[in-house]
């Protein structure tokens, strides 16, 4: 009977197979989504390649390399099934209830208007400034985040609502490029690449409050140019 393998061994095979997790992950890369980062899938092959070496029976005649082979693949299509039931099911009604407290959670932190003549007009601002964000993250949240935009066949019976529904979406994204580049990666991270705020918040590097004020700050800019924009093309 063969002696069980030590855990230095085993952690020099998972060593030794490190190239092996990078290989699959790229060669997995490609017939992935493009919202879906190599990082997730080098890490999800991570797993599978901790479990074959915890699993891996020299005895059996095979060789380590050929038995995490199969591990670390299967262990890549796991993660990237797993992410793709959890997109699926954040639907754009999910993701506007998520997004849209989070602006009304910030809006509410705001200063309360001082008393006097000036109070309504305060109150009154601060509404149409929640208002306006509320409908960004409304229009944001139903946009399809692929980044391209359909043209509606202009050959169907009524194609208004596609039209002004690929108006919108440019006018969107037109808005977003306008912004500074870490507010505008927070904004495509959010609402392009299905990330929740935290998500968003460690990939930029700063903390979860600053980045649900840079959203808020965001949305309302993103608001302003799209009044803008639809001043410009009012009529005459």
């Amino acid at each position: 009977m063969d002696e069980p393998l030590a855990a230095t061994e085993r952690d020099q095979m998972v060593l030794d197979c490190q190239g092996l997790v990078r290989h699959l992950a790229m060669q997995l890369r490609s017939r992935t989504p493009a919202w879906i980062e190599t990082d997730d899938l080098i890490s999800y092959g991570q797993v599978g390649l901790l479990q074959a070496a915890r699993d891996f029976d020299p005895g059996q005649g095979t060789k380590f390399s050929t038995f995490a082979f199969y591990r670390i693949r299967g262990a890549i299509f796991d993660g990237v099934n797993k992410l793709m039931w959890f997109r699926a099911a954040r639907s754009p009604e999910t993701r506007y209830e998520q997004m849209s407290d989070e602006v009304i959670q910030a809006a509410a932190g705001e200063p309360a208007a001082a008393a006097g003549q000036e109070s309504l007009a305060a109150e009154a601002s601060w509404f149409t400034r929640l208002a306006s964000s509320l409908a960004v993250v409304y229009f944001a949240a139903a946009d399809e985040p692929g980044g391209a935009v359909e043209v509606p066949d202009q050959s169907a019976e009524a194609p208004w609502s596609g039209l002004v529904q690929q108006e919108t979406s440019v006018k969107l994204r037109d808005a977003m490029e306008r912004l500074p580049p870490d507010a505008a990666a927070l904004i495509r991270a959010v609402y392009y690449e299905d990330r929740t705020l935290q998500e968003a918040a460690n990939r930029l590097g700063i903390s979860k409050s600053w980045a649900s004020r840079m959203h808020a700050r965001a949305l309302e800019q993103m608001g302003k140019s799209l009044r803008a924009s639809s001043l410009d093309e009012a009529p005459d």
